[in-house]
């Protein structure tokens, strides 16, 4: 009789364990990964945005000699733009802060670098109207 009960109670235990590690949801592997990805994508939009705010912060000139293309390679998938060369410090400083706010980050956390965007090759600086055109 003892070992009857003991056994019934031995049963019991042994569901209750059971069910208890049944019972937790098991990660979503797919959520995951779209998290991320939309984490790297709003990395790579974010960098694009703050190159392109500075580069259209920076476009007053008064002759053509006055404009320069700068890259916007990196983590940033966009052809060359074209600027005020008075706006190069400042380039420079927005493409090293990108650098580290935005490209490091997203290396780390193992996003894919943009693909490289089809550009054709920029045309002739030009200033027209006091702005930095083609």
């Amino acid at each position: 009789m003892e070992s009857l009960r003991a056994l019934g109670i031995s049963s019991v235990i042994a569901f209750v364990v059971a069910l208890g590690c049944g019972a937790q949801p098991a990660p979503s592997a797919p959520a995951t990964a779209a998290s991320k990805d939309d984490a790297c994508s709003a990395k790579a939009n974010a960098a694009s945005s703050a190159i392109r705010s500075v580069i259209a912060a920076n476009q007053s000139c008064d002759k053509d000699a006055d404009c320069i293309f700068v890259s916007q390679g990196g983590c940033v998938d966009q052809c060359s733009g074209m600027m005020s060369a008075k706006g190069q410090a400042a380039y420079d400083r927005a493409s090293a802060e990108i650098a580290t706010k935005y490209c490091a980050p997203m290396r780390a956390d193992g996003c894919p670098t943009p693909p490289s965007p089809p550009c054709a090759p920029p045309p002739p600086a030009k200033c027209v109207a006091g702005r930095c055109g083609t």
